[in-house]
């Protein structure tokens, strides 16, 4: 004859509600603590108020096409009008140049153009490449 105790044999349980509660608690912290420890180069200066505006201004495009025809600001134009156009927008509105020119397009335009714009007083010229993946 077996006798009973009344006391059942379970088998312990793990909750996990406290445990996922703690982790995100660790999560927080390590990500605050991260946040804390970004290092502050130089010496920390307070600037003052002006006027001035730190806008610069966009850029005046000239673009090569393949077959060496000429763009400005969507405009075709011809070989000789670029320069005296361009000029004239730099002059007007202190504009940097971008020059946009086609991989298959002569190298010949692209520098007779960058060395008409600095005859021409043109002071800020750069060319627009595709960043390599």
């Amino acid at each position: 004859m077996q006798v009973e105790s009344g006391y059942e044999l379970r088998r312990g349980r793990i909750e996990l509600v406290p445990l996922i509660d703690v982790v995100f608690l660790l999560l927080v912290f390590f990500i605050y603590a991260s946040l804390n420890l970004t290092v502050q180069r130089g010496i920390q200066v307070r600037l003052p108020r002006g006027q001035g505006s730190t806008d610069r201004p966009s850029p005046l495009v000239v673009t090569i096409a393949a077959d060496n025809r000429l763009e400005v600001e969507g405009r075709k134009v011809s070989a000789e009008d670029v320069v005296r156009l361009v000029q004239a927008q730099v002059k007007e509105q202190s504009r940097p140049v971008l020059i946009r020119g086609d991989g298959r397009s002569d190298l010949k335009v692209s520098v007779e153009l960058l060395v008409a714009f600095q005859s021409a007083g043109v002071e800020s010229v750069s060319f627009q490449v595709q960043p390599e993946p």
